[in-house]
């Protein structure tokens, strides 16, 4: 070779390519790994969003009822409330019973069954559990957006019910 001519040896075109490809690694790899926590974070908030649109449409159904299927100390996967509307729209005493029921969750849905007309809430849960003490009822809640114990998230609520038989003629 003569000494006017420039470029690059072999030796520094390896050296450039591996430290090249070691900083390529370490890119590839924070990908993947903030990729993991994305996906761990958005299945964590489904649950936690699961488990809190089925905290919220029993609390709502536990204000109106005047009583519970469930016995002080029993734990049961399901959940029966009646109560009964003394008025019509007119506003005449005419009694009329309701109840909503609540049963073991069915492919991740926990079904509800209010006077007969059937519907599901929540799309991942996984168990569901009712007991009262006194007039003390606790929820417990799981959600399983992907089926396994270990993306499961659960949460427990306690309601006051509140009977209304007393308030009525």
């Amino acid at each position: 070779m003569k000494k006017s001519q420039k470029g690059f040896t072999l030796l520094e075109i390896l050296l450039v390519l591996v430290v090249g490809g070691i900083l390529l690694v370490g890119v590839v790899t924070a990908i993947f790994q903030t990729t993991g926590i994305t996906v761990e974070s958005s299945t964590k908030i489904t649950a936690l969003e699961d488990i809190r649109e089925v905290a919220a449409r029993v609390s709502k159904d536990i204000k109106m009822a005047a009583t519970t299927n469930l016995d002080p100390g029993a734990l049961l996967d399901s959940l029966t409330l009646d109560w009964t509307i003394w008025y019509d729209e007119t506003g005449e005493l005419n009694p009329v019973d309701h109840y909503i029921s609540y049963t073991p969750p069915s492919g991740g849905e926990l079904q509800r069954n209010y006077d007969g007309a059937l519907t599901t809430v929540g799309s991942y849960i996984s168990d569901i559990e009712f007991s009262q003490e006194g007039n003390i009822i606790t929820v417990t809640i799981t959600s399983s957006p992907r089926g396994n114990t270990e993306t499961a998230e659960q949460r427990t609520y306690q309601f006051y019910l509140q009977p209304k038989e007393d308030l009525v003629p």
